[in-house]
């Protein structure tokens, strides 16, 4: 037993060779392996950085951004939004051919509150829709921003205000002409939304009124404008102005008027002729165009024979779309001579 398991196996020694010569085999390999890779490596990591660029550059060209604005939150019975949100989602949409331009009216974005049951800062999810041809379009992605937005949740609260009509919401009107007055209907409007904003609210006021060209009497219907977009109007959108637009009148006074003396007989003289003035009212501009030469003051002397002193009241004349408001003086004394 001890001569056989001294002898050598000359299997065990060819296995052992041919392991050797395996191991050596899988090395060399795996070093022209390593060799190829890192042979030209730096040309390697360029095209591989070109592709990647390109790659980019593609999704970059084929990539719109469309701007789509949050106006619909659905709210639960008895809430209002008691403070701003974020209204403009920006849409990136990948993909497709260029020439496929997309609107935002091919997108609908809305959020839905309705299943909070309690009032106070809430989280609330940006729901996308695709519209028109985003629709039809298969072949693109979509990404929105943001995508959950926090609103704040108030119970909602409703009180009547009048509506106030501010000087500077009226327009002029044409010159020479005033708004004399204005009636407002109704006088009071329903307005609802969040209980601590409603509570600040007194008054709404109209939109701006347009009084250009405008004479005698205007009706119109106008918006009315709230002083917060968390408020609305519950019984009326609109309220109807009516108005009144007249001339402006305005008085003048002409003063050292020259009396005129008429019938005075031949054989008298007066010495001095007391001046005179007259206060007259008219459209404003009426009043410009006016001269003193259109203004006059008479008195008629054909009752005097002999020499004295009279008494006379003024006679004025002026021009028919004037009023007269006051002569003076009311009484003239004027001294008769013999010539």
């Amino acid at each position: 037993m001890t001569l056989l398991w001294s002898l050598p196996f000359p299997s065990s020694r060819k296995y052992l060779k041919s392991g050797k010569k395996r191991g050596r085999t899988l090395k060399l390999k795996s070093s022209k392996l390593i060799s190829k890779i890192f042979h030209n490596w730096y040309a390697k990591v360029i095209c591989l950085l070109a592709s990647l660029f390109i790659f980019i550059f593609y999704r970059i060209s084929t990539q719109q951004e469309v701007e789509v604005m949050l106006n619909e939150v659905k709210l639960p019975d008895g809430y209002s939004l008691a403070a701003e949100w974020p209204q403009k989602i920006q849409v990136a949409v990948r993909g497709g051919d260029r020439e496929e331009k997309l609107k935002s009216e091919d997108f609908k974005v809305f959020v839905d509150l309705s299943d909070f049951t309690k009032g106070g800062e809430v989280m609330g999810d940006v729901v996308l829709e695709r519209l028109g041809a985003a629709q039809k379009l298969s072949n693109l992605e979509f990404d929105y921003r943001p995508q959950v937005i926090r609103f704040t949740l108030e119970a909602t609260a409703e009180k009547y205000v009048l509506v106030d009509v501010p000087s500077a919401n009226l327009g002029a009107p044409p010159r020479g002409f005033t708004l004399d007055s204005y009636t407002i209907t109704p006088e009071r409007v329903l307005l609802r939304g969040p209980s601590s904003l409603v509570a600040q609210v007194k008054s709404v006021s109209i939109d701006k009124i347009n009084l250009s060209g405008v004479t005698g009497t205007i009706s119109k219907k106008v918006s009315l404008r709230l002083p917060n977009r968390l408020l609305s109007i519950v019984d009326a959108k609109e309220v109807t102005f009516f108005g009144v637009v007249s001339e402006k009148r305005n008085t003048r006074i002409f003063s050292d008027l020259n009396v005129a003396l008429t019938g005075l007989a031949e054989n008298l003289t007066v010495a001095v002729i007391p001046a005179g003035s007259v206060e007259v009212e008219a459209a404003e501009l009426v009043l410009e165009k006016m001269t003193e030469d259109q203004v006059h003051l008479a008195v008629d002397c054909s009752s005097v024979r002999e020499p004295g002193e009279y008494m006379f009241v003024p006679v004025p004349e002026i021009p028919v779309d004037a009023t007269l408001i006051a002569v003076q003086p009311d009484r003239l004394k004027i001294r008769f001579d013999k010539k």
